[in-house]
């Protein structure tokens, strides 16, 4: 008799042990995707806003090429490089608006400084 009982108290208590180990892995396993996918998250932002400014620097261009050998709408233009700009820094020194922290990477800094002469050739010219 007592060691039925004994037996089923061990079953139990294995049983039990079992649960408990499968709820803490779960919540842990969670945990690991809940991390990965905010960090997702905020790479995407980033990626996002990387492919804004990629698609008005393409834009500008069209533009430019237009306004040499067709008509050329100025506002426009001067419009897509204050975005762009904008964005620019907003990539390089962070954004609260866009919810952007400020850039981290020396080599993406370095190609962002390499940039910024040009842009501010464009915008200087556009302004005059």
């Amino acid at each position: 008799m007592f060691f039925n009982w004994l037996k089923q108290n061990i079953l139990f208590n294995k049983y039990y042990l079992l649960v408990f180990t499968v709820i803490v892995l779960t919540i842990t396993i969670q945990s690991i995707i809940q991390f990965s996918l905010a960090q997702q998250r905020h790479d995407a932002l980033r990626i996002n806003v990387a492919g804004r400014q990629r698609m008005l620097s393409q834009m500008i261009v069209k533009n430019i090429y237009q306004c040499r050998y067709s008509i050329c709408d100025y506002d426009n233009i001067r419009l897509e490089i204050n975005e762009l700009s904008f964005i620019n820094e907003a990539l390089q020194k962070g954004s609260a608006t866009m919810d952007l922290e400020p850039l981290t990477n020396v080599d993406i800094q370095n190609n962002f400084d390499k940039l910024q002469p040009h842009l501010n050739y464009i915008l200087k010219t556009l302004r005059s």
